[in-house]
């Protein structure tokens, strides 16, 4: 059968018959790909043309219409006619990458379940082009598919590859429609939660004739706004995103990101924006009504409003909600709406520079570092036009933060003003270097490059501060009672440090004494329980043009000292994020730290505990247009191995600092992400997560451009962490789906738990989605450490449950073999694997399994008895059964279980002695039916006396005794049944419905009298 069927509709489409056929006929599939030609009953002889074709190729089929039919009855008779598990529709004067169709296949195929994919695509004004073609004219890239995206526009264009199976699910397409058919089935797909893939390549070449393409544009523009308006006025958004809407929560998080894609839609093919405003509104009203203190919706709604002048009837709107829109709260967030406003408006660069100011510089009080380089006296001499004072202190400023782009061009331009020209070129060079992409310093040397060779200087300047040619690291340290681990931390800096800073803040050991030993500038310092006041006074003291922050517990590989060498030679760069491992904790790998920086004017940290550099850096960094770069440079942590925390007691610590930091700014969400953590690590898991809660509501309301990536994912990883251990799925799962965790958080932990949420809550398509794609990005650099499970066969392992109960038997037993070969020792893995194998019955394989890996296996009972139970259901198999038990016994010989599966295996293999010898040592009573018939046949073998039964469970115990007597006919064991028969008048009062059926097949054995030797 073909994998594929493409049909071809076609209706006076003679002339480009022939390139139709000849295009799909390249294409990869070769014969599993079905090219099915409906003639919608074309007065042309398009039919002549096809039958040409099918002398050659087998594959090609055609049927024609008995009368002219609407898009949709064609497209229908091709469903119906199709044999491929995959159809698509195409049009004659269209074109396709010669693999298209395979692709968007094995897109299908990988991701199963998917019911439709689509792709990108150009448009040209030739039918049948190719892709090099001078006729293109447009390239059109549609978006990842989003499930709103139908009440739009028809997102797949003309390309719809669909699994059969969902186009007759959904009801084929309307036979009504000229123009939008197409789109309306989209429509009811969303409806259905159809799941969708987009492949973002450019795969099929559209052609666009200007004059009909316009009319075909006008009537499905007629049809489709009343299909839009109907289907948004019955729109059922559980359906839309697959989501239980008794979740109030959830109901409006979906309500509100259907409002920001109406807010933020654009059309690919459309050069304007077109956002759909009212929709939007109408969705943040849907969001609220479902959840009435949703205020990201409640000021977003008001902005909207107030864009369109209706402000007042926003404020109405959520008084009508109730209690909670009080005027207070509402006056409040009309503030935040009427900023949101004020900032959209076009400004020019001098109020944007000073609301950047406000915004960044007001509310914190610098310390002595960021003051340091400072050139205001610079800049006041200037003005004065005092050259050689404000020249001095230029240099002054370089001397105290090497890399001062804004001290050298204040330089450059003294040295232009008093016709120093070499000089001013000179500096306009060093800016080049350092900030190639600022525009102040390339206006700078443009207006330069006008100026003479040789003027007369109307006053003499000192030289200009040259730049080191090799660059020069200050290792800035705060220490206190590290004389155990600063040895090898500065050691493994020795080859790289300019200058060492080692600011000690109360050591009672030989902490100072180590340091100054490795040539370190020791400085001693207070504790104030401030961790950014000591960092900062570190930073006084360093002269170097980086620096590069380590802490005592931590060393720089010995490979890296070269890289980061290197890393530190780089133009316009500000700042390296640098990977750390954390040696001794569940995190696998590195997450990035911003750890080495440029010696600029300003920079400082802040946060009483885990502090941090990047508000002040980023500031300058965005104003110099320089870049932080993820760097390759590895630092070791060891300050988080179970030793050291005991040690230093850092639990109590870190909350002690946290308290206290948390009173002092309530809002700070790095502190409350931090505090959380501290409080999940001593056990107070409720109370972290209310800490999370309020950590990701202040993410929420921060401008992106204000967010680091590091705490983005930090915050989103930890709490998702958390939530899995709570077992909260469906906060996890509506955390995941906000734009501020969606549009930013793609990492393999992410997807990993989300995949383990998805399959805790029975959402079985996403969950083996999510789970691939946490395999996809597994080896991807994070920000923050990739969790140990992402690097194992656990993604592996959980996607082959899935697929195993869904009775998908290949992929579920690839996906086992994969999970198997990542994690050869997880038991679990070879447990479930071996029991997988036997449930489809490849018991010999399951065995193989479990014998393979005894190693791993010998310390779990469960593992034995899988084996066990595997072997005893097979016929040939009883002598590995017992070889199997007597092995189990060696590491199990107390537990029931295995003792009784040992028995067993010595009865099937006729050894009833040593059965009796394991049932007399054996203090305890049998457990189950089973047993309890096992243990009476060994009784009657062995000529003993049987122990009564419970009168309750006679006809269980009964049931049990009858199915082992007939396995001991199938063992054709003559001798026990033999002596069982003459023993069974013990069971008349005990289990009398054994009795009477044994009394029966007591005839029949008679028949096979036990061998003499018996």
């Amino acid at each position: 059968e073909p994998l594929v069927t493409v049909c071809v509709s076609v209706n006076s489409d003679e002339q480009c018959m022939e390139a139709c056929l000849n295009g799909l006929l390249r294409q990869t599939l070769n014969d599993r790909l079905e090219i099915l030609v409906i003639d919608n009953a074309s007065p042309e002889k398009e039919g002549v043309t096809v039958k040409h074709f099918q002398e050659k190729h087998t594959n090609i089929r055609y049927v024609r219409m008995d009368a002219q039919a609407t898009p949709g009855e064609v497209w229908n008779r091709g469903v119906g006619e199709s044999r491929g598990k995959y159809i698509v529709n195409v049009n004659t004067r269209d074109a396709y990458r010669d693999d298209a169709f395979e692709l968007l296949a094995q897109t299908m195929e990988k991701h199963d379940g998917t019911g439709l994919a689509y792709a990108d695509c150009v448009w040209t004004s030739k039918s049948n082009d190719h892709f090099s073609s001078e006729h293109i004219t447009k390239e059109v890239r549609y978006p990842d598919y989003h499930p709103g995206l139908s009440l739009f526009y028809p997102y797949t264009a003309c390309l719809q590859f669909w699994s059969k199976s969902t186009l007759s699910d959904l009801g084929l397409f309307d036979t009504r429609l000229k123009s939008a058919g197409h789109h309306e089935i989209l429509m009811r797909a969303a409806k259905k939660g159809v799941r969708v893939a987009h492949v973002s390549e450019l795969l099929s070449l559209q052609y666009q004739d200007s004059q009909s393409g316009k009319q075909e544009l006008d009537l499905m523009a007629s049809e489709e706004q009343p299909l839009k308006d109907a289907f948004r006025a019955q729109l059922d958004i559980g359906s839309i995103y697959c989501v239980d809407t008794s979740s109030v929560q959830t109901t409006a998080l979906a309500w509100y990101d259907l409002a920001e894609l109406a807010f933020t839609i654009r059309i690919p093919w459309q050069e304007a924006d077109s956002g759909d405003n009212a929709f939007a509104i109408h969705c943040l009203q849907q969001s609220l009504q479902s959840m009435h203190d949703n205020e990201l919706a409640a000021s977003n709604l008001l902005w909207l409003l107030g864009e369109y002048g209706q402000l007042d009837a926003g404020k109405k709107f959520l008084k009508q909600l109730g209690d909670y829109w009080t005027e207070k709260r509402i006056r409040a967030l009309v503030l935040i709406s009427t900023h949101w406003n004020a900032a959209s408006e076009a400004q020019s660069d001098d109020t944007a520079k000073e609301q950047e100011h406000k915004m960044t510089a007001a509310p914190i009080r610098k310390p002595a570092c960021a003051l340091l380089g400072d050139i205001r006296s610079a800049v006041e001499a200037f003005n004065a036009e005092r050259w050689q004072e404000s020249w001095m202190a230029c240099v002054e400023a370089i001397t105290q933060r090497p890399f001062h782009p804004d001290a050298y061009l204040l330089l450059g331009k003294v040295a232009a003003l008093t016709r120093n020209y070499a000089k001013a070129k000179q500096c306009a060079g060093i800016l080049k270097k350092m900030v190639p992409q600022w525009e102040e310093a390339k206006q700078f040397k443009k207006k330069l490059s006008k100026k003479p060779a040789s003027v007369k200087p109307r006053c003499k300047l000192g030289d200009v501060p040259a730049t080191a040619p090799n660059p020069r690291v200050s290792v800035c340290m705060i220490v206190r009672d590290e004389e155990k681990q600063i040895g090898q931390c500065l050691k493994s800096v020795a080859d790289l440090a300019h200058e060492i800073i080692v600011l000690d803040t109360g050591s009672k050991d030989a902490t100072r004494e180590k340091a100054a030993a490795f040539g370190a500038k020791v400085l001693e310092s207070t504790w104030n329980d401030h961790f950014s006041e000591a960092r900062n006074q570190s930073l006084e003291h360093a002269t170097g043009d980086w620096l590069f922050i380590l802490d005592a517990d931590e060393t720089l590989d010995p490979e890296s000292v070269q890289t980061l060498k290197k890393e530190i030679q780089s133009q316009g760069v500000m700042a390296y994020r640098l990977p750390l491992v954390n040696q001794g904790i569940h995190e696998r790998e590195n997450n990035y730290v911003p750890r080495l920086f440029r010696n600029a004017p300003g920079l400082f940290f802040v946060g009483r505990i885990h502090e941090e550099i990047f508000s002040s850096m980023e500031v300058l960094r965005r104003r110099w247009n320089l870049d932080c770069r993820l760097g390759q440079s590895l630092i070791n942590h060891f300050g988080y191995t179970e030793e050291q925390v005991n040690e230093k007691q850092k639990k109590k610590r870190n909350l002690k600092l946290l308290e206290k930091a948390v009173i002092e700014t309530p809002d700070e969400p790095n502190l409350l992400m931090n505090y959380g953590l501290e409080l999940a690590r001593t056990g107070a898991n409720k109370k972290a997560l209310e800490q999370y809660e309020q950590a990701f509501s202040c993410l929420q309301r921060m401008p992106d451009q204000y967010v680091t990536p590091e705490f983005r994912e930090t915050l989103i990883h930890q709490f998702a962490h958390l939530l899995i251990q709570e077992q909260a799925y469906q906060r996890l799962l509506e955390i995941a789906a906000m734009p501020v965790v969606r549009d930013h958080v793609k990492t393999a932990s992410l997807y990993f738990y989300l995949g383990l949420a998805q399959t805790q809550r029975g959402m079985h398509d996403y969950a083996l989605e999510s789970l691939q794609a946490c395999i996809d990005t597994k080896d991807d650099p994070a920000f923050t450490p990739v969790i140990n499970e992402v690097q194992t066969g656990i993604p592996h392992f959980f996607m082959a449950k899935i697929h195993a109960r869904r009775k998908n038997l290949r992929v579920a037993n690839d996906c086992f073999g994969l999970a198997l070969e990542r994690s050869p020792d997880n038991i679990n893995i070879i447990i479930d694997y071996a029991r997988f194998l036997n449930e489809i019955d490849h018991a010999l394989e399951a065995l193989q399994i479990l014998h393979r890996y005894i190693k791993v296996g010998s310390s779990e009972m469960q593992y034995w008895i899988l084996g066990a139970e595997i072997a005893l259901a097979q016929k040939g198999m009883k002598e590995f059964a017992l070889d199997w038990t007597s092995e189990a016994i060696k590491f199990f010989g107390s537990e029931f279980k295995v003792l009784f599966l040992h028995i067993e295996a010595l009865i099937v293999n006729q050894k009833w002695e040593e059965a009796f010898e394991f049932k007399t040592d054996y203090a305890g009573d049998p457990v189950t039916a089973r047993h309890a018939a096992q243990w009476m046949m060994i009784d009657m073998v062995a000529g003993q006396k049987i122990s009564s039964a419970d009168p309750a469970r006679e006809q269980e115990f009964s049931l049990a005794f009858i199915k082992m007597y007939r396995q001991l006919i199938d063992l054709n064991d003559g001798g026990a049944i033999h002596k069982i028969n003459g023993a069974s008048a013990q069971l008349e009062k005990i289990l009398p419905t054994a009795y009477k059926l044994l009394s029966d097949a007591i005839q029949s054995t008679m028949k096979n009298p036990a061998p003499k030797s018996t």
